[in-house]
């Protein structure tokens, strides 16, 4: 047995019989032990391992004392030598490799241990106490693969004084070496932990040595000693539990939703989180069990930041951490932005656990994704907001971040938009007469709604076949259902909650929207902030003529509406009428009957009302002061002749609305037709949509509702 191991920098290592041990080492000072006398007079080398005890698969009658005795200066093994172990005669082995004293030993915790040995004459010996407590490794022991795949960890039990920070010899044997049959060294470790990670093959072998109680050989060389310790051995099965990879954050108002790769084998997962960096591993985090992705974690301090770590759980135990993230929650930013002559003023509510705002802009919507340095930002900034300096008739986008005393908030606020000079009138946006080239873009595939309205960023539509008020963002493209459960019925409530009946015309004043439930004979109010619905005026079921204020009118096939953030104005088929409703009071007057056959889409530029009486193949303006009723375009023949007032001529046009300069009206079911409100010319771009329903404008372009193929931009 050729070692030196006071510095455990094994060279060599060869597990015999289960744990026979040859030994090939290095000294401290980094060469082999050199006697300083002749062969003759100077003591034998010994150097001495006795693990007096082990736990754990190891069969019986293997040798558990294993020393050697060596010639100081040839370093050649000593064969007729006499060692005895507590009385235990060791027998000589000499195998090739191995040319030691070896013997099974049993020695229990505690108990002196006395090592013997005498050769050339003289006696050497040396005692110790065997350790009180061994590592015991937990059985079957179950590691996982870490990060990249190619190292796994295991534990075994601790208890004082082999703790978790405890180093202790590690030799890990080959998966196809037998139990009871010498195996070959695949991996030999010093210095490693409970927590260690050591590359595992499921089905290797694992043994831990706990040494200790080093103590020089009586009377002979201070190189010479005697270790005792005890050792653990079991075969292992790994079950392989990869780290969840790719751990995302969504950012929400006190809360953060976590989602990850899920890993095969796995039942459930852990989630560890800390508030501090760093923050390192699971040891040092709150730990959350029998989570699923994706998971939110609820109750956060907005602007707050916490460090995240996944493992993954099965019955044979928690496998490796994930790679850290991080994240702050935070609430987006609801913004409103109204334009003004050459500046818009921009307002959102107060952010809970913000400290102050950043506001960014831009002339292209695509430039506010994220916390895209693309944009102009302006930091620093409370509601309200009047951004100066504008050009009147540009297109202006913007969103805010809120700022948290650790960080920014979410970067995904809505983007709101405002062009300089404009105004919100008749439920679209005026100011600038459109540039209309023709071209057509879709901008969702949402082919059930009747008519639609728009403040400017958002457009809200009727669903009169499925009885539901939507809303749509056309910067994401997100739809949501702002009103109605579906069903019909003429129930009060917020959103989904309350019921419609034939939902038809719609239109919005910025805060609200005014909804002309057809079937109910009623004209509704939702309040878009909270979707509150109420009913304005009308009662459901009722149908007449009369005026009065709220339930006491009644309607009649009531059809369009429009506003212009005062009052609101309804088109009636049957009464053929225009009815004026005091948006205050919801006091209902008739301001125009008579001059229309069959009265459907409404519009006003404030002053005026321009109406597509569709059966009369005409479009009618209705003087607001006065409720005096003429013919703006159209002679009442069916066709599709372009030209100046009524030497133009529509087939039953539907829908109608202006952008402060020139009406936009649906016609003969799949054209746009153009009327300059101040010569009454009508033409025809050069495009064709399908089935048109409704028709708004967002300032720029206009939006049309086609009842086959969804919802187009008009440029």
């Amino acid at each position: 047995m050729r070692f030196q191991i006071p510095c455990f920098r094994f060279v060599n290592i060869r597990l015999v019989a289960i744990f026979t041990l040859e030994l090939l080492l290095t000294s401290c000072g980094g060469g082999n032990w050199t006697p300083t006398n002749s062969a003759s007079t100077s003591p034998p080398l010994i150097q001495a391992i006795i693990l007096g005890f082990h736990s754990g698969g190891i069969p019986a009658n293997q040798p558990t004392a294993m020393v050697g005795v060596n010639d100081a200066s040839t370093g050649s093994p000593i064969t007729n030598a006499t060692v005895t172990v507590n009385g235990v005669t060791l027998a000589y082995n000499a195998a090739l490799g191995h040319e030691e004293y070896e013997g099974v030993v049993s020695i229990n915790p505690g108990v002196t241990v006395t090592l013997v040995v005498q050769t050339g004459g003289k006696t050497y010996t040396s005692t110790a106490t065997q350790i009180t407590t061994y590592p015991v490794i937990s059985t079957p022991v179950s590691g996982a693969a870490f990060l990249s795949g190619d190292a796994n960890a295991f534990a075994w039990s601790s208890g004082a004084p082999l703790t978790s920070s405890a180093t202790y010899s590690l030799i890990i044997a080959d998966a196809n070496d037998p139990v009871g049959v010498s195996p070959d060294i695949s991996v030999y470790s010093t210095g490693v932990t409970r927590t260690s990670r050591i590359g595992i093959t499921p089905g290797n072998k694992v043994v831990i040595l706990g040494l200790s109680n080093m103590t020089t050989i009586a009377s002979a060389d201070p190189n010479s000693y005697m270790d005792v310790g005890g050792y653990s051995y079991v075969p292992v099965t790994v079950h392989s539990l990869v780290a969840p990879m790719n751990v995302q954050s969504t950012l929400g108002d006190g809360q953060v939703t976590l989602t990850w790769n899920q890993v095969a084998n796995a039942t459930s997962y852990n989630l560890y989180y800390s508030t501090i960096e760093p923050f390192a591993n699971t040891q040092s985090g709150t730990k959350i069990s029998g989570v699923s992705a994706p998971y939110t974690h609820t109750g956060l301090a907005n602007g707050t930041r916490y460090y995240y770590v996944v493992t993954a759980v099965n019955a044979n135990g928690e496998g490796f951490e994930s790679a850290i993230t991080f994240a702050s929650p935070g609430a987006t930013v609801d913004l409103s932005a109204t334009a003004g002559n050459m500046q818009t003023t921009l307002s959102w509510p107060v952010v809970n656990g913000a400290t102050s705002y950043a506001l960014f802009w831009d002339s292209m919507a695509a430039n506010l994704i994220g916390y895209n340095n693309v944009s102009t930002q302006i930091v620093g900034v409370s509601s309200p907001y009047v951004h100066t300096g504008l050009t009147n008739g540009g297109n202006y986008y913007y969103k805010v971040i809120a700022i948290y005393p650790d960080g920014w908030g979410p970067a995904d606020s809505p983007v709101a938009k405002a062009i300089p000079g404009s105004t919100l009138m008749g439920g679209a946006v005026q100011g600038y007469p459109l540039s209309l080239l023709g071209n057509t873009s879709p901008v969702s595939t949402y082919a059930n709604a009747s008519a639609i309205t728009t403040d400017g960023n958002t457009l809200y539509l009727t669903d009169t076949s499925n009885n539901t008020i939507h809303r749509l963002n056309t910067i994401s493209g997100e739809m949501t259902t702002i009103a109605g459960s579906g069903s019909i019925g003429s129930a009060n409530g917020i959103g989904v909650s309350a019921s419609f009946n034939v939902p038809q015309g719609v239109t919005t004043d910025g805060n609200n929207l005014y909804v002309v439930d057809k079937g109910n004979s009623t004209i509704r109010k939702i309040t878009i902030a909270t979707g509150a619905v109420t009913t304005l005026a009308g009662t459901p079921g009722v149908v007449g003529t009369g005026n009065g204020i709220g339930s006491v009118a009644s309607f009649d096939n009531p059809w369009g509406i429009t506003t212009d953030g005062a009052n609101l104005y309804v088109t009636e088929t049957s009464n053929k009428d225009v009815r004026k409703i005091v948006i205050a009071t919801g006091e209902v007057t008739t301001l125009a009957s008579g001059g229309f056959t069959f009265p459907t889409g409404i519009t006003t530029d404030g002053t005026n009302l321009y109406v597509a009486d569709r059966d009369g193949n005409a479009i009618k303006k209705v003087v607001i002061a006065t409720g005096v009723v003429t013919t703006l375009a159209g002679s009442g023949a069916g066709g599709a002749a372009n030209g100046f007032g009524t030497s133009a001529t529509f087939l039953n046009p539907g829908n109608v609305v202006t952008d402060g300069v020139n009406l936009y009206v649906t016609d003969n079911g799949d054209l746009i037709r153009k009327i300059a409100i101040s010569t009454g010319e009508v033409t025809t771009p050069s495009m064709f949509i399908p089935y048109l329903q409704g028709v708004t404008t967002d300032g720029v372009n206009l939006i049309a509702v086609s009842a086959s193929f969804g919802i187009y931009k008009i440029f």
